[in-house]
């Protein structure tokens, strides 16, 4: 409810919420990345889903740039996309954080 009102009736929030999404999932993607790197993947059979993900969410964003709008974010992308990339990008969002989470396991024990 919050949400819907603070998007929809504020300058401030279209201008505020949107790139804080983006730099959040930026910045989560980096994490991962750095875990890895630093410390090895405990799962890497993780990455492959937030690339699966990542791609679902690609092709529907690509989909709303060739109708024209710039910038969509959530809302945004389902006024404008059609049924099969709304469900590319629900399914790609899910697929992404499903990924991130799974990366994030513990370490695996050698004995």
């Amino acid at each position: 409810m919050w949400r819907a009102w603070f998007y929809e009736r504020s300058r401030v929030g279209r201008w505020l919420y949107e790139p804080l999404v983006g730099a959040g999932w930026i910045l989560m993607l980096a994490a991962m990345v750095f875990r890895h790197a630093a410390h090895g993947a405990p799962r890497p059979w993780a990455f492959p889903i937030v690339f699966v993900g990542f791609a679902l969410f690609l092709a529907a964003k690509v989909s709303v740039l060739r109708k024209g709008v710039l910038l969509s974010f959530g809302a945004t992308v389902f006024e404008n996309a059609s049924r099969p990339m709304k469900v590319c990008y629900a399914v790609g969002w899910l697929l992404m954080i499903a990924g991130f989470v799974l990366s994030f396991g513990p370490a695996p024990t050698s004995s």
